[in-house]
């Protein structure tokens, strides 16, 4: 019996001794499910306001020609890309985004799980570019944020605080930082060599006020060859006031003069070809309607350019080819073409080598260049004719034009990636605190900044 009360009395003892330790893993248990639902969920908040940044600041970068026959001018541009910014805060409607808030019950009078992501004139800051060799050129840096009304309640870590005990003046004392996060992201969006244009928005019945704002924004179905343009690129090489764009399949190019050609940019019903050929009189009329596009009046048989991209392969028109022997059929292409507007840049297809002009020819895209119109052709002689244009000074980020370096959007039969880059449309990479200078009249697109943003 006395052995037996023994045992009692020592179990009892070791039973106690549990009860410290079944409270320590209470308050670790109150820790961890703090660790668990506020820091992930601060970490959630945290990506979606990075994400709203970037939608911001790529979407608005694209804006600072708001009509593709602006003459660009950097202070309009900022006011444009301002302008974007707001319209995507919800100035005119619904914001672009939305990120886990508070929930704050004076305003909402019940717990509410997101609210939308808006940018004040403060969290917009643009930089010109520190690289002395591209000063003109700048980067814009936009800040997502969750503070104020907006910062994230804590609601688990508090209690770590309080069933700890002890602290400063009270034994549960919370300190402010455990009672709210406010996280928040810095964003950098520079401009680099398009990879990619957008296909031509309808301008009759186009949907949404976002389509109204990428008509126009297209490529020009005449093509220019790099052979020329990449040493009228260079930054660094002296330029001409003025070019010739031979568009001529034959004759030898005089200084100053960059060899061209007319080719189809209308889609392909076939899922095989992307694009339609240039060998029959119902491609040239698709090149017609496809030109139509790009002049001042509206007309139902217009077509608008296909995307286009850089390992596109696109048909060019032969004009020493009997397709274009006809009187009646050179005079509608010139007259197509002087509707083209004389003053306004235009986006031109860049293709690797000079045009082949034979039957079933293809030619391969590298790049986009964006050159001005000075002058169009007056009449069709000698199996083609010549247009005037002129570089633009600034390449600047465009609607409709976005830049990769990885999967091709259009089919292909080689490959389905993007082929590599070449001069003058490799990436811009950064150099010292900047960035390499961009080159000179080309179709630019909006990209996160390859320098490391600190938060």
């Amino acid at each position: 019996m006395k052995c037996r009360k023994s045992i009692i009395r020592v179990v009892r003892r070791s039973s106690g001794a549990v009860l410290p330790l079944v409270a320590f893993i209470a308050v670790l248990g109150v820790a961890f499910v703090a660790l668990c639902a506020d820091v992930m969920r601060s970490s959630y908040a945290s990506s979606a306001v990075r994400y709203a940044a970037e939608a911001v600041a790529v979407g608005a970068f694209s804006s600072s020609l708001s009509d593709p026959a602006q003459a660009y001018n950097r202070a309009q541009a900022e006011r444009n890309i301002r302008q974007t910014i707001a319209q995507a805060s919800g100035s005119n409607g619904a914001a672009w985004n939305s990120a886990p808030y508070g929930p704050n019950s004076s305003l909402s009078g019940q717990a509410a799980a997101e609210s939308a992501v808006r940018f004040d004139d403060g969290d917009v800051t643009f930089l010109s570019n520190p690289n002395t060799a591209d000063s003109g050129d700048y980067f814009l840096q936009v800040r997502g944020r969750r503070d104020g009304a907006d910062a994230l309640k804590l609601f688990f870590l508090p209690l770590v605080y309080a069933f700890s005990g002890g602290g400063i003046g009270s034994p549960t004392f919370v300190p402010a930082a455990a009672r709210v996060a406010s996280p928040h992201r810095l964003v950098e969006v520079i401009a680099q060599p398009a990879s990619r244009v957008g296909a031509g928005v309808p301008r009759l019945n186009s949907g949404s006020v976002h389509d109204q704002d990428l008509i126009g924004f297209a490529a020009l179905p005449i093509a220019v060859s790099n052979k020329q343009f990449v040493s009228l690129a260079n930054q660094t090489t002296a330029s001409l006031p003025a070019y010739s764009l031979s568009l001529s399949p034959t004759g030898s190019l005089p200084p100053g003069t960059i060899r061209g050609a007319l080719v189809n940019l209308t889609p392909s019903p076939s899922t095989l070809i992307y694009y339609n050929q240039a060998i029959s009189s119902l491609n040239v009329n698709q090149l017609l309607a496809n030109l139509a596009y790009f002049a001042p009046v509206t007309t139902s048989s217009e077509i608008p350019s296909a995307m286009v991209e850089r390992g596109s392969l696109i048909s060019n028109f032969n004009l020493n080819s009997s397709l274009f022997s006809n009187a009646t059929v050179q005079q509608q292409l010139v007259n197509q073409l002087k509707q083209l507007q004389v003053g306004r840049s235009y986006i031109f297809p860049v293709v690797a080598e000079d045009p082949i002009f034979a039957s079933g020819e293809v030619c391969k895209v590298v790049g986009f260049a964006r050159l001005r119109l000075l002058a169009s052709p007056v009449v069709f002689n000698a199996g083609g004719f010549n247009l005037s244009v002129a570089l633009e000074p600034d390449s600047v980020a465009l609607r409709n034009a976005s830049f990769a370096n990885a999967r091709a959007a259009i089919p292909a039969a080689t490959a389905s990636m993007l082929p590599e880059p070449v001069a003058p449309f490799a990436a811009r990479i950064q150099v010292g605190n900047g960035i390499s200078a961009r080159p000179r009249s080309t179709v630019m697109a909006p990209s996160l900044s390859p320098r490391i943003m600190v938060n």
